[in-house]
């Protein structure tokens, strides 16, 4: 079986064998120009460090539709691989410092494991909502001794009890007004 002749190269094939860009950057330049954005640098700092002469260029990929999202990307990976570990070596230095007060160092704690994701054993713990038809007869009656303990322990409201009054004439309460 032969195989189909190739398509012809198109005329504007760059150097490096790929079809220029829509924004006329390759990707390298677009890559750097994304990583120095990402780190806070101003679009043109970013454009002259991405080895770009000119801004234009860059400017013109800022408008692309895909621009935001390749951003985001690239500030992701900055917090990923720049800033998460220096965050996490200043918060344990301020943990392990018995220079500074508990209460910071709790906190620089807690931070920490929310971060690794480990919460308190209180927060763990999940309660299982049973249907009262699926529990037995021993069930039922401690969950019922429970809730009255639970129901003498509540606060009461404070007020006077009102008695409903009585009509005039009792034979009235129950006649129809027809």
């Amino acid at each position: 079986m032969e195989l189909p002749p190739r398509p012809p190269v198109p005329a504007t094939i760059n150097k490096g064998g790929r079809p220029p860009s829509k924004t006329g950057m390759d990707s390298t330049a677009q890559r750097t120009f994304l990583y120095w954005l990402a780190r806070g640098l101003p679009k043109e700092d970013a454009a002259t460090r991405a080895g770009l002469v000119s801004g234009k260029r860059a400017f013109e990929s800022m408008r692309r539709p895909e621009f935001v999202e390749d951003l985001r990307e690239a500030i992701k990976n900055h917090l990923v691989a720049d800033i998460s570990p220096r965050a996490i070596l200043i918060l344990t230095g301020i943990m392990d410092d018995a220079a500074i007060s508990p209460r910071v160092r709790v906190d620089a704690a807690k931070t920490l494991l929310d971060r690794a994701g480990i919460t308190s054993a209180a927060d763990t713990t999940t309660k299982i909502e049973v249907g009262l038809h699926e529990l037995s007869q021993a069930d039922l009656f401690a969950r019922a001794e429970l809730e009255l303990a639970q129901i003498a322990a509540s606060k009461t409201i404070e007020g006077e009890i009102v008695e409903p009054a009585e009509p005039a004439d009792a034979d009235r309460a129950w006649r129809s007004p027809l």
